[in-house]
């Protein structure tokens, strides 16, 4: 599915790829439901923040930890699969962000 994507994106000349590359800079980068799988997020969002440019896009996904507080261990999030790492919060996933100067600009 993805290598699909990517050659979609290609074709249109946007020059996608499935990896940062090292010493590159990007308009835009996506990490749809990626940082709740990592071991370190932390060093991921690390090597972002060294190669986008100063005006770029991050679009960033991953599952509404903050549901915890209201739900507890009944919360589906738990349920879904046993595969996620990470959870975070509107609150924890800024605290990354920013340590890395990355800012969010709109969330849902």
């Amino acid at each position: 599915m993805i290598y699909l994507a990517l050659e979609f994106l290609n074709g249109l000349g946007y020059g996608a790829s499935p990896k940062i590359e090292e010493g590159k800079t990007y308009d835009i980068i996506s990490a749809i439901q990626v940082l709740e799988h990592l071991l370190n997020p932390d060093s991921m969002i690390a090597d972002i923040s060294k190669t986008i440019k100063p005006v770029c896009r991050f679009l960033l996904a991953v599952p509404n930890g903050g549901e915890i507080s209201k739900c507890g261990p009944t919360w589906i999030g738990f349920m879904v699969d046993h595969e996620h790492i990470n959870y975070f919060s509107l609150k924890t996933l800024s605290q990354l962000l920013i340590k890395h100067n990355i800012y969010i600009e709109q969330y849902w």
